[in-house]
């Protein structure tokens, strides 16, 4: 019997990067902010993983061991109920505590039914890998938001490590790895945490115990975050000092931000005074402050935003990029059925090229004015 692919019909096209415009805008940012991405979303993931990783050996857990899976999922889903219930226990700014969490959309709802009507959970109900029970399954990456998003960062920063010839699954480094583990557990009730993990229940009163592993109390003072200040600026002097992995650029950046956020905004309501992306963007894009002022840097710090133009300028052709494949998309429907791929550009760069033609001349113009 002959199997035949071919006439299987076409893949339905998903993501939003279709015509991969964006590649050379995610390539610049891994350059310009190394061991950062937009899914590292909280800082304390970058000493809880070492901190996870180093206490499992030292409690005698062999790293290559399979059970090593089962206790990066459990404390994780323990990890993001502590920070949700800290939360709701303080009424506060959901930002400082259970936000952008791993696995916290899942496990949202679970906190929400331990504060109203009490009892316990057990973690494995929602750290399994049950296809069956993909509802309650708080990540479907077998090693969790580690394995999704901080693993390759944390691999550049030199915390952990790869062994795959001793079996390991994940491991971390013996010199900076378990330097920032040691400076969490200073903070920590590490015997409380894994009592939990252990057991696999836990109620209200347990995660309340639990707060000091909230991400807010990752505070200015502390010796986890003195140590984490060191690893993203690598500070000299320290285990984390300056090597090739993109320290003096990740530097730079951080330098760029925090150059930002220390600027008046004369004029502005202090309501609107919001350090965020957008105005990260269209200030290293313009060379301006939010008042319309010159943004006068330091020769150093200078370079660095003109580095950032240009990935915001990458950005900017990407979304004109794919607007205007949408847009001939669009009007090709509305024209005889064209087929190949071929045909199709020929079609497109007859009806639209003067059109691009004119625009480059005026973004030539306004380049040389900038």
């Amino acid at each position: 019997m002959i199997t035949t692919h071919w006439v299987k019909p076409p893949n339905q096209a998903t993501g939003q990067d279709h015509l991969a415009t964006r590649a050379v805008c995610e390539h610049l940012y891994g350059l310009l902010l190394p061991g950062i991405t937009n899914v590292t979303d909280r800082a304390r993931y970058y000493s809880f993983y070492p901190w996870l990783l180093w206490s499992l050996e030292t409690s005698g857990v062999s790293l290559a061991s399979d059970v090593v899976v089962d206790y990066v999922r459990r404390a994780e889903c323990l990890f993001a109920l502590v920070g949700i219930a800290h939360g709701h226990a303080a009424g506060a700014d959901g930002r400082m505590h259970g936000d952008r969490l791993v696995g916290s959309v899942t496990l949202g709802p679970v906190v929400e039914h331990l504060r109203s009507a009490g009892g316990e959970v057990r973690l494995s109900d929602y750290a399994h890998q049950d296809e069956n029970r993909a509802n309650t399954r708080y990540f479907l990456n077998p090693l969790g938001g580690l394995g999704q998003y901080y693993r390759g960062s944390l691999e550049l920063l030199g915390v952990l490590s790869r062994d795959v010839a001793k079996g390991v699954k994940v491991g971390y480094t013996a010199e900076r790895g378990s330097y920032l583990a040691e400076a969490m557990d200073v903070g920590v009730d590490r015997s409380a945490f894994f009592d939990i993990l252990r057991r696999d229940r836990v109620d209200w009163a347990a995660l309340d115990a639990l707060a000091e592993f909230c991400p807010c109390h990752l505070s200015p003072g502390s010796r986890e975050h003195g140590t984490l200040v060191d690893l993203f600026t690598q500070r000299p002097g320290t285990v984390f000092a300056p090597d090739s992995r993109g320290h003096e650029e990740r530097r730079l950046s951080l330098g760029l931000i925090l150059d930002l956020a220390g600027r008046p905004d004369s004029g502005e309501p202090s309501a609107a005074r919001v350090l965020d992306v957008e105005r990260f963007r269209s200030g290293v894009y313009s060379g301006a402050l939010p008042d319309g002022s010159t943004w006068s840097l330091p020769p150093a710090l200078e370079a660095m935003r003109l580095h950032w133009a240009q990935y915001q300028r990458n950005e900017l052709l990407s979304l004109a990029a794919q607007g205007l494949f949408w847009a001939a998309l669009t009007d090709s429907r509305r024209q005889d059925p064209l087929v190949g791929a071929s045909a199709w550009g020929d079609w497109m760069s007859s009806r639209y090229a003067a059109t691009i033609e004119s625009r480059e001349v005026v973004y030539e113009r306004l380049s040389v004015r900038s």
